[in-house]
């Protein structure tokens, strides 16, 4: 049976960075993420073979005590799933230990006012008998 060679986390990045820089407009986004992702405790100086479903979960965890955002984790993981799926077509790994990950809810709600002019439009247009409830409202 041939052995498959070790590869770290790290130098897999270099080598998804490199692929990325040609090939995606995000890529500074995707640069800080695997950054990010290679210096964390969980990941750091590991092989993309020893990196297991669990260091994933401590990580998961660590950011969301950290108290960041759940849509840059979900992005930040992203990435690293990305790299996984690429490393598993290449030969380098079998699994992706990304799978199966419960990631935190992500709320895209966000608070929005009408600017003056907006106001005088909705104001213009609206029926007589809704202005009340509208001005309520606000």
């Amino acid at each position: 049976m041939k052995r498959r060679p070790t590869v770290l986390l790290e130098v897999e990045a270099q080598a998804y960075l490199a692929l990325a820089k040609a090939t995606k407009r995000g890529y500074p986004r995707e640069r800080s993420a695997l950054k990010k992702l290679c210096q964390a405790p969980e990941f750091a100086r590991k092989t993309l073979d020893t990196i297991r479903f669990a260091d994933v979960e401590r990580y998961v965890a660590r950011r969301c005590e950290a108290k960041g955002r759940p849509a840059t984790l979900h992005r930040d993981l992203a990435v690293l799933r990305h790299l996984y799926n690429l490393a598993i077509r290449d030969g380098k790994v079998d699994q992706n230990p990304l799978k199966g990950v419960k990631l935190p809810k992500v709320s895209n709600a966000r608070a929005r006012y009408l600017t003056e002019e907006e106001e005088r439009h909705l104001f213009a247009v609206l029926p007589d008998s809704l202005k009340p409830l509208v001005i309520v409202a606000f």
